[in-house]
């Protein structure tokens, strides 16, 4: 039964339904990256987006003569719409920070400088990077489906033949439950009359090693039709894809590459956007936070008072205001975005370390060997040569020429969702059928070249006939009997034969030219007869 966070049930209805939830194909840190940290980010754009939790974003302390022209000229209700223009004029054009213990500036450009641009811009920041979190995942979702074979669907049915009995007996407990003081029902009741569950369980279990089989010979055979491609695809083939065994494998590579550089660049785009060394944001209030300094007010990353510069027309001139304004918004930026800092930091770390470890399970294939060596040796099946005490030839055989990385890839994630003990026994069945598959291979491969021996024997026998009948022809010489000859060509052909490990047996009934027998093409030549001579 799936485990579900707090997280997961407070946001159920923004997040995967259930179904989804019952295997997974990939692990905690990718999911931290496209799943986590976009609920996260959706957090902070409902925190900060709301106007009920932040208040008004921003307020400026207005000269008193706009509200008293206001009232001596105006015929409105509202007595605060100059006011209300003003702030809305200084979000809209941006504020700047000068500390309060340095004089306001009087050069414009000097003030341009230091204007603050991302206060307004922050709910549409988080919902950018909360699409870019879930961008590789996507990536990830559509191409694993031109792998062949469907991923979730393989291990759903896996881990349904280890939890089918644990959900009959919790319907079973549930029916009990409510039905109180009626004969109870057992779990069995809700199967077929003679149901074995484990018959029926290693029925599945080995439909699915048979269809891993079947998947990875069909890889398999791509490899055979790389003299059939054109030359464009021969020159752009690097090694990779279905029909090398590898395309998932590197897949995941790339996915797990693109969730690092994401991470790193959404550092580097905050750094720029913020426009103030973010990358040593979380140093910088650690530092301040154990010097018990203040780390908080008037901060130069997200002050709280700033200044607006706005200009207001009148009939014969335009008058320009520097007012002081509070931003109330950013004492909720300033939290959210030490706790991003942290949090980026963090998924930067074990995304590079989720990254190396893929890239070196790659390149390793020792590890992909031990891997499959430890299920072989669960199923009592011996993995070593007998005479020289190394690993079995058939063995290598299984792993790198026709699991290879795919299979392999395949059989962890199964193993991760669905447990060891089912794994070990589709490796079983897996292993069971490529050993039908490897000897039906041999069987056609020995027949094909004991037929293909067969017909070059009988080439070779029916030139040398050839050869001799034509010697005998252009000598004049004679022979006492036909017979003689064919009886002399018959025994040497069969000690050729029997030189050559092949069965003892008659040539006439052994090798076949055309459809008729080398002694029946003999035959067709003119046999002397005794006391003739050729004419």
């Amino acid at each position: 039964m799936p485990y579900f966070t707090l997280l997961d049930e407070t946001l159920e209805v923004f997040g995967a339904s259930y179904q989804d939830r019952v295997v997974y194909d990939d692990n905690l840190i990718d999911r931290v990256n496209h799943y986590y940290t976009g609920m996260m980010l959706f957090m902070f754009v409902v925190v900060i987006g709301t106007p009920e939790l932040v208040g008004t974003p921003i307020e400026c302390w207005c000269p008193t003569e706009f509200n008293k022209d206001y009232e001596e000229n105006a015929n409105f209700n509202d007595v605060d719409v100059w006011v209300k223009y003003v702030n809305y004029i200084c979000w809209i054009s941006n504020t700047y920070y000068i500390p309060m213990s340095k004089p306001v500036p009087m050069s414009y450009e000097i003030r341009q400088a230091n204007k603050i641009y991302y206060y307004q811009w922050t709910p549409l920041i988080f919902l950018v990077m909360a699409f870019l979190f879930k961008m590789p995942r996507a990536i990830w979702k559509y191409l694993s489906t031109k792998c062949g074979v469907g991923i979730k669907k393989f291990m759903t049915t896996a881990k349904e033949t280890q939890t089918e009995m644990f959900f009959a007996a919790r319907r079973t407990h549930q029916i009990n439950l409510a039905n109180a003081g009626q004969p109870p029902m057992d779990q069995m009741d809700f199967f077929p009359p003679g149901y074995d569950m484990e018959v029926e369980r290693q029925k599945v279990l080995q439909a699915l090693g048979k269809y891993i089989s079947i998947w990875c010979s069909d890889a398999n055979k791509g490899v055979q039709l790389k003299e059939s491609r054109t030359r464009l695809n021969k020159l752009f083939d690097f090694g990779i894809g279905r029909h090398h065994g590898n395309f998932l494998m590197a897949l995941l590579i790339f996915v797990r590459f693109l969730y690092l550089v994401n991470v790193a660049g959404q550092l580097i785009l905050l750094n720029e956007f913020l426009a103030d060394d973010f990358y040593i944001y979380g140093y910088d209030v650690m530092e301040k936070f154990l010097a018990g300094k203040d780390w908080a007010l008037n901060h130069k990353r997200f002050p709280r008072v700033t200044l607006c510069d706005f200009d207001l027309r009148q009939l014969t001139n335009v008058q320009r205001y520097t007012l002081q304004c509070v931003l109330p918004i950013n004492l909720y930026n300033e939290k959210v975005f030490i706790a991003l800092w942290f949090w980026l930091t963090f998924i930067l770390v074990v995304t590079f370390l989720n990254f190396a470890f893929t890239l070196i399970m790659a390149l390793t294939s020792r590890s992909r060997e031990n891997y499959i060596i430890k299920y072989l040796l669960l199923n009592d099946i011996d993995v070593h040569d007998e005479k020289t005490g190394n690993l079995d030839k058939k063995v290598k055989l299984f792993i790198y020429g026709h699991l290879k990385f795919d299979g392999i890839f395949l059989l962890q994630m199964l193993s991760n969702n669905a447990g060891s003990a089912i794994t070990q026994d589709i490796v079983r069945y897996t292993w069971e059928e490529f050993n039908i598959n490897i000897n039906e291979q041999f069987r056609i491969q020995r027949t094909g070249s004991e037929t293909s021996s067969y017909r070059s024997s009988a080439a070779s026998l029916h030139s040398i006939g050839n050869s001799r009948s034509s010697s005998v022809n252009g000598s004049g010489l004679t022979h006492r009997t036909g017979n003689r000859y064919q009886m002399n060509l018959q025994s040497n052909t069969f000690a050729d034969s029997q030189q050559n490990g092949t069965q003892k047996h008659n040539i006439r009934d052994s090798f076949v030219s055309g459809g008729r027998s080398h002694a029946e093409v003999s035959t067709e030549k003119k046999v002397m007869k005794p006391n003739e001579t050729f004419v």
